[in-house]
């Protein structure tokens, strides 16, 4: 009797529900999961244990949601500046203080791919804040043992009724590793979702 895992997708989505109906096309190497705003990130995750394990993991988990903006508090200016705080991903969303949250798929992918605008944008003065998003992508690394991927500049899609494709990056590709070293600009991540 073959083993099921051998049959299941090399590749996941989580896709964030938005006002423009962005949607991923389903193929056999793909399972997308569309996150309505009160899903939970825990229902997410039990869906993502059922096609992966540590043994098995997935080859990347493509992360599509809009970023989410918040005035925050800069002493050194002292006023407010909005600044990107998280990721809009279901009920929960993706911030600093519930990025532990994705401990529960620790080792179930090798690269998490994040198509958010800003998602590794990080100005001066928003280091050590809730605004720095490059320590959420390392987080995110770290607490999932992936390899994370993120640009600093809003990203450009091609929306459609049943698919998106974003293209080429804007601005700069980080790759943050799962060691916690500081994250490098790369050229382009390892998969993309045009291509899984």
């Amino acid at each position: 009797m073959p083993d099921n895992r051998s049959m299941m997708p090399s590749f996941a989505c989580m896709v964030g529900a938005d006002a423009y109906g962005t949607t991923v096309r389903r193929r056999p190497s793909l399972f997308v999961d569309q996150l309505m705003p009160d899903a939970t990130l825990h229902g997410a995750f039990t869906r993502l244990k059922q096609i992966s394990s540590p043994l098995k993991p997935l080859n990347a988990l493509f992360l599509v949601a809009h970023v989410l903006f918040d005035d925050v508090a800069v002493r050194e200016r002292n006023c407010n500046l909005k600044s990107p705080i998280g990721i809009g991903l279901g009920f929960e969303g993706m911030f600093h203080h519930n990025v532990w949250l994705w401990k529960a798929i620790e080792g179930r992918t090798r690269v998490i791919v994040v198509y958010s605008c800003m998602a590794a944008r990080t100005s001066p003065v928003m280091r050590g804040t809730f605004g720095d998003m490059k320590y959420l992508m390392g987080s995110l690394a770290i607490h999932t043992r992936a390899h994370v991927y993120a640009a600093d500049e809003p990203q450009a899609a091609n929306v459609q009724t049943q698919d998106v494709d974003f293209g080429p990056w804007e601005g700069t590709l980080f790759e943050f590793p799962p060691s916690g070293a500081p994250p490098r600009p790369v050229p382009e991540a390892p998969y993309n979702l045009s291509e899984a």
